[in-house]
Formats: C-alpha cells, sequence, structure tokens
C-alpha cells in the first residue's frame, strides 16, 4: 500500500467566519483506507485535520471578508497524499448594526442620517432596507443608497411614522436598527379669499 491519490474541491461555500469545502475523494486509496482529510490554508504548510472523511468539512476561526486559498488531502495508515488545487473562499455574513439614526421631515418623505454598521459583514454594504411597520414589512431603498443620509419617500405628510433601517450586503440582510420616528409635513396649501369688504 502507500498513500493515497489527490482529492478533489468541487466546491467551497462561504459562510460566518467559517467555509464549508464539499470534495470528492481520490480515484485510489493508495490501496489501505482514507481515515481523514486534511486541509491547508494559503500554502502555509500547515495542515489541519478536519477529523472526517465526509463531504462536505467545515473550517471554523476564518476571519470575514478575508480570501483564503484552500487546499486538500485526503490521509490513511501510511501517510498524507499530495495536496489538492487550491481553491479561493471567502467568508462573510450579513452586515451589523446601523446607529445613531436621526429623521429631517420632508413632503412626503423623511430624510434619515446614521452611523453606518461597525462591519459590513467581510462584504460591502450595497443599500439599506427600512420598515414603517415593526419590521413586519421591509422595502429596499429604489435606487439603491449605501451611504448616510438617505431619503424615504412615498410618505404621507400630517402621518406619524416609526423608521427603522437595516444594511443589505450580498449574504442578505443585518438586523434591524433602533426605530426613529417623524412625522412628514410641508408649507400650508393656499388659501382661498371668499370676499373682500
Amino acid at each position: 500500500a502507500t498513500v493515497p491519490g489527490v482529492a478533489t474541491i468541487t466546491s467551497a461555500t462561504p459562510g460566518d467566519q467559517t467555509a464549508s469545502i464539499a470534495f470528492t475523494a481520490p480515484a485510489s486509496d493508495g490501496g489501505a483506507a482514507i481515515t481523514d482529510y486534511e486541509y491547508e490554508l494559503d500554502a502555509s504548510g500547515t495542515w489541519v485535520s478536519f477529523g472526517s472523511t465526509s463531504s462536505p468539512a467545515t473550517i471554523t476561526g476564518l476571519t470575514n471578508g478575508q480570501t483564503y486559498a484552500v487546499s486538500i488531502r485526503a490521509v490513511n495508515a501510511l501517510g498524507a497524499g499530495a495536496g489538492s488545487t487550491a481553491t479561493n473562499v471567502t467568508p462573510a455574513t450579513v452586515p451589523g448594526v446601523a446607529t445613531s439614526l436621526s429623521a429631517t421631515a420632508g413632503n412626503g418623505s423623511a430624510t434619515i442620517s446614521f452611523t453606518a454598521p461597525a462591519s459590513d459583514g467581510g462584504s460591502a454594504i450595497t443599500n439599506y432596507e427600512y420598515t414603517l411597520d415593526s419590521g413586519v414589512n421591509w422595502t429596499a431603498l429604489n435606487p439603491a443608497d449605501a451611504t448616510s443620509p438617505v431619503t424615504v419617500t412615498g410618505l404621507t405628510s400630517g402621518t406619524a411614522y416609526t423608521i427603522a433601517l437595516r444594511a443589505v450586503n450580498s449574504n442578505g440582510a443585518g438586523t434591524a436598527s433602533s426605530p426613529v420616528n417623524v412625522t412628514p409635513a410641508t408649507v400650508p396649501g393656499v388659501a382661498t379669499i371668499t370676499s373682500a369688504t
């Protein structure tokens, strides 16, 4: 018997500080059963056991937003086979929470100023969504707007609204912000003179 052949990574799916690595077994186990798979990050020369022979296997403890080159190798009683061709993966999650909201009333609109989330989750924030009903329904800003302030339109002047925001990136929407209250308004309409005596 000898060490196993080369395994093949079929996909690398990013998660929150993790990566799920799907793979196919080597064409040859070397004549001895494969007992483990190991992974290496960025050609570091350090191989870490998955502790499993099942695909997919998960790598933990990664940094969101950082791209890793992942290689794996099969292990049997004779030792470890050669490493696979590396596959890149960038762990990421949804953004954090926008804070410090303040609202300025407009005519049928509200302009919301805020502080962006401390973390974009490892993927750039592309838009914000707002809710007028405590998170039951969310509406994406259209056109998309990823910087403060943002403007919510289609409101009724004279009606009080409670508005919250949440940031969106390629992984989805983050947690809702604390809400802010605003009543859109404008100047009065035109009075009508009925007589002049």
